[in-house]
Parts: C-alpha cells; structure tokens; sequence
C-alpha cells in the first residue's frame, strides 16, 4: 500500500518550479505544464537534479537552434549561441562538465518531448548560419561569426546514468478536477507547454470536493443486441434473442500523481484517482424458444476516450468509459422476459493502487425494477438466466519511453438472474406492477435477484507499484427484485 506521504513529497516539489519560458533553466530544476483541452487533464511535471545534470537550450538559456522536427522523438539538430559573451547569456551550462549525457529542456518547436539528453556533443563542419537565424543574433562589431555546435538528442534515459552527477528526480501532477493543483482554472485553448504555474494543494483533499466540475457528462440511450442466436429444429426455426436498451449519464473525474527518476528510469510511487457519479436505467430484454446452454461473453456494447495526459517519454494517461454487457443462458423452457436495470451510483471513489490514508467507497441506490415474465414451459423445468450491464473506466498508464505499461480498470457490475424451478404443463405470467396469474396444473418458483459490485484491479504490471494481482474490493450488494412460489390454481 502507498503511503500518503506521496502526497506531501510531491506536492511541494512541483509547485516551487514554474515553466517561465523567460528564465532559464540553470538550477537543477526545471518544469512542464500541460494545458487543458478537449483531449487533455490539466498537468505538470517538475524534474530536479545537479546543476550540471540538467540544462537548457532554450532562447532564455542563450541558445538558438536553426531546425529540429517537431514530430520526431529524437534528431541530430545545429544551433548557436546568441551572444559573444557565452558564458553571460548561459549557453556555457551545457559544457560545464561535459554535454554528454545532460538533459536539456527543449523549446516548444523542437522535439515531440519536453525533455531530452544529450547522446553526443561535437562541432559539425556545416559552420553555416541562416539568416533568420544571424538576425537575432548580438552584433559582433565584425568580429569572427559565432561558432556553431551540434547535439544529437534522444531520449534514452537510461544511457544518461553514466554521466555520474547523481540521480535526477522526477514528480507528475494531474486532474481533470479544477483546483487539484490551484485555485485557478486552466484554460489553454491546445495542450501546449506553459509558462505559469499554480499554488498546489493537498491532492485528496481536491478530490474530496464536489464532482460537479469533472469531465463533461457522459449520456447514452441507445439499443443494443448481447446475443442471438437461431436452430433449425424439427422443420421450424427455434431461437434465442437477448438485448439491452441501455441509458446512462455518467459523471467521472480522474486524477494521478507519480515520482521516481527520470535517471536512473524508474517510477517509485504513483497514485490515481477515478471518481463516478451514474445513473444507469437499462432494460433486458430475452426471448426464448429454444433449449440449451449459453454465454454471450463481455461485450462493449459503448466505448468513448477521456481527456487524459501525454507527456511524451515520461508519463501517459489513456482513459476510456465503457459499457460493457454479458449475459447467459440454461434453458429448457419458452421465456420472454422484460427486467429494469436501475441504479444511481453517487459519489464512488477510487484511489488505485490503494493509499494509505484514502478509502475507495461510494453509495449505491437501487431504484423500482419493473418486471414482466411469461413462461411456457411442457416439462419441467429449471432455467437460469443472468445478465449484466457493466460500466467500466479503464486508465491505460506507461511511463519512461514505454518502458512499463498498464491498465488499471475499475468496474461497476450491475446484474439480475432469473431462476425459474417449474414442475408443470402450462403458462405462467408475471408482473411486479400488475396481476400475475397461472392456468393449468403448475407448481414451481420464480426468483429474480439483483446485484451491483464494483470494483477495481489492474491488468499488466507497473514497476513494482502495482500489478494483476492487485484487487480494491469498493462495494457489493445483492437484492431481491422478484420471487414467489405457486401451486396452482393459485395466483402468484
């Protein structure tokens, strides 16, 4: 289990570190923010280290680059120092003990990254500056032009190790929760890097406030087959038919927060949040004519990407709601059968893995179930039919160019099954909001049972933080929706 202390330690660490793209980052600390977006969670991310293990080729550092690729991870680019005086305007940081094996903060049009090192320094033949390029550069008074360098950036963190100036440390922050790091709102129209900073405050503290400002509602009504099937039977065509006319509006807020080491690359704690508020009304529908044994396996029946995190090479948040459904089937009796699914789900709250500290828990509410049952059965007859509807939050999570990743999930399984132990020749009906009769000679019970568990695991392992064999149990709870015992002709 983490401790809560993640918290403290990482807080402070990124709050007293602004991306100022004015200043340079000479001081062994330097910092990345993430703009909000349709795509995108607000985030930032502070790396700390030595002065000599982190530098800067920014235009604030001194530095101007004539070309790099925006689009690539990695590239060998040219640039020059913009005064005569190198070390003043700080392009001599670089060099203080060797270049090799630094990590520079990069401008924003220079690499896909925020952050790269060095893998090899030298002075390229191509001593050639472009004009847009010598326009802003500090007039030497017809002196010897500047001389130009060259790097080749990567962004292998774990060759960086040899440099020999200790560890470089590195701490992640991020919400879709307004106020989970600052009082003010982001508002960034593209995820790009900034230049600002927010005073930070308690992670779980933010996440106890109101859901209200998550991410935007989530509504779906919409009909969906689970499974069907058909078999030629005796000259006519036999079947079954399941479906669900799902509605759901969901409310979901996400959060995370990591440290380790961006050298050596390792993650030593992380922590993220998932929070739910749902209603979910869903109907079942089955038609039975056929006997047998079935199973629809889990279907997604509705999936849609959240705004997550990208901070290439560092850290990755990939999340996604779905609707996930299953139903099976042992039957030797003609059913059709309508159930309501209803539920409200209210404030469930997910710290994954688990946090010492913080409790995962939420308030489910079952609300009025409708039922219409009829049966047909010519023997007798035991049948089992369950169904579930499952809404489900997946967070996919990789870090450190890739070098570990996971899916952490966290599921709400809402189920009914329908038991029907029947010793008949005849027809029975039944309806919880209506009269129920049988006709014939008949004896049996029809139960109806209901349930919602939610949990949470994770699929794949993270470090040693987390893995498949992590489980966070959060509620379960089963109910009676129907059931009555008969022997005819009475009703039921």
């Amino acid at each position: 289990m983490i401790s809560s202390s993640i918290f403290l330690a990482v807080l402070p660490l990124v709050a007293q570190a602004a991306n100022d793209w004015s200043k340079p980052c000479l001081q062994g600390i330097c910092s990345y923010d993430v703009a909000q977006s349709t795509t995108s969670m607000p985030g930032s991310m502070t790396i700390t280290g030595s002065t000599n293990a982190i530098s800067d080729i920014t235009t604030a550092a001194g530095w101007e680059i004539m070309s790099c690729d925006p689009n690539t991870e990695s590239s060998d680019i040219r640039l020059v120092c913009r005064s005569t005086d190198t070390s003043a305007a700080g392009c001599d940081h670089l060099y203080q003990n060797g270049a090799e094996n630094t990590i520079v903060r990069l401008p924003q049009n220079c690499l896909k990254v925020p952050f790269a090192r060095v893998a090899r320094a030298w002075v390229p033949e191509d001593q050639s500056i472009p004009s847009s390029v010598a326009k802003r550069l500090v007039s030497r008074g017809g002196k010897a032009a500047p001389q130009v360098k060259a790097l080749s950036l990567d962004t292998n963190w774990k060759a960086a190790t040899g440099k020999h100036d200790g560890s470089i440390t590195l701490a992640v922050i991020a919400s879709s929760v307004p106020g989970a790091h600052g009082d003010a709102t982001l508002t960034a129209v593209s995820a790009q890097r900034r230049s600002r900073m927010f005073e930070r405050r308690g992670f779980a503290d933010s996440f106890n406030n109101t859901l209200s400002k998550a991410l935007p509602p989530i509504d779906i009504s919409k009909a969906f087959p689970i499974f069907s099937t058909t078999l030629p039977c005796a000259g006519t065509t036999t079947k079954i038919d399941i479906s669900a006319n799902a509605k759901a509006h969901a409310q979901i807020s996400l959060g995370v927060v990591a440290a380790g080491t961006l050298v050596p690359p390792v993650m030593t704690e992380i922590a993220t949040y998932t929070g739910l508020t749902a209603n979910l009304d869903g109907t079942l529908t089955v038609n039975a004519d056929l006997t047998g044994t079935f199973d629809s396996g889990q279907i997604t029946l509705f999936q849609l990407g959240l705004p997550g995190l990208d901070i290439p090479k560092i850290l990755t948040i990939g999340p996604e709601f779905k609707l996930n459904a299953q139903a099976t089937a042992t039957i030797d009796v003609n059913v059709n059968m309508n159930i309501d699914l209803s539920y409200d789900v209210n404030n469930l709250k997910l710290f994954f893995p688990p946090v010492k500290g913080q409790v995962s828990n939420g308030v489910l509410n079952p609300k009025d179930t409708p039922l219409k049952l009829a049966v047909t059965p010519s023997v007798s007859s035991k049948g089992v039919v369950q169904a579930h509807i499952i809404p489900t939050v997946d967070l996919g999570v990789s870090a450190l160019g890739d070098i570990v990743s996971a899916t952490i999930f966290l599921n709400v399984d809402t189920n009914a099954a329908l038991t029907l132990t029947l010793d008949a020749n005849a027809q029975a009906t039944a309806a919880t909001n209506g009269k129920a009769a049988v006709s014939g000679s008949v004896n049996g019970c029809v139960d109806i049972a209901g349930g919602v568990a939610a949990s949470a695991g994770a699929k794949g392992s993270f470090f040693d933080l987390f893995n498949d064999q992590t489980i966070v149990p959060i509620f379960s709870q089963n109910f009676d929706i129907f059931q009555v015992c008969y022997t005819s002709p009475h009703d039921f």
